[in-house]
């Protein structure tokens, strides 16, 4: 047998991670998304705004879908979205007790990634 022909198990806490955070970041894609529709429908707020926050979520949700293909390029990529998230969260003013819960979430994302990151190609 190949070293190429085996796979590594994810094992639960990633894959339990995984499904969640993609799960909610979805969530957040909908939710922008008709955030977005109603500001256009209503002339309201700065629609360009609630479209770049979809725009961000879509690229959050690829790079779940690589993070899950075990391809480093893609928890660098999710590294990038989670940064200009956690900066333009703090900007726009997410509580501070939902800003620690994303922060504790994403450090167990982290943390399950590191223990299996020799089997990221």
């Amino acid at each position: 047998m190949s070293v190429h022909t085996v796979r590594a198990q994810r094992g639960v806490p990633l894959t339990v991670m995984l499904v969640l955070l993609t799960l909610a970041q979805l969530w957040v894609v909908v939710f922008g998304f008709m955030t977005w529709q109603s500001n256009v429908a209503h002339n309201q707020g700065n629609p360009a705004l609630s479209l770049a926050g979809v725009l961000l979520g879509i690229v959050g949700l690829v790079a779940f879908v690589g993070v899950w293909l075990w391809r480093k390029a893609a928890v660098y990529l999710l590294a990038a979205v989670v940064l200009v998230g956690l900066v333009t969260d703090a900007i726009f003013g997410l509580s501070s007790i939902a800003l620690l819960i994303r922060l504790a979430l994403l450090g167990a994302l982290a943390w399950c990634i590191k223990q299996k990151w020799a089997s990221f190609r």
